[in-house]
């Protein structure tokens, strides 16, 4: 928040603290590849593969689909850039 104003959508610290993390940005690219959920990740302990995705959530780089599967969001960084002026 700056000077008390919020904005809405994704945030652009979300997004970039997510991609810093180095098993949530291994994590996304699998995603982005269309791994499936079991196939994230496979050789990490599940808690860590769950931070991973949890945060990859948060930060909406990845959403669930009708069928309860990650897909990388394509709507996240059109989200990010219209917060800013031109």
């Amino acid at each position: 928040m700056t000077g008390g104003k919020r904005l809405g959508g994704p945030h652009w610290r979300r997004v970039v603290a997510a991609l810093a993390n180095n098993d949530a940005r291994t994590a996304y690219a699998q995603i982005v590849l269309c791994a499936k959920l079991p196939d994230v990740f496979a050789e990490l302990n599940a808690r860590r593969r769950d931070r991973a995705i949890a945060a990859l959530l948060e930060s909406g780089l990845v959403e669930r689909n009708a069928a309860n599967e990650l897909e990388a969001s394509g709507a996240i960084f059109s989200g990010l850039l219209a917060q800013q002026p031109r």
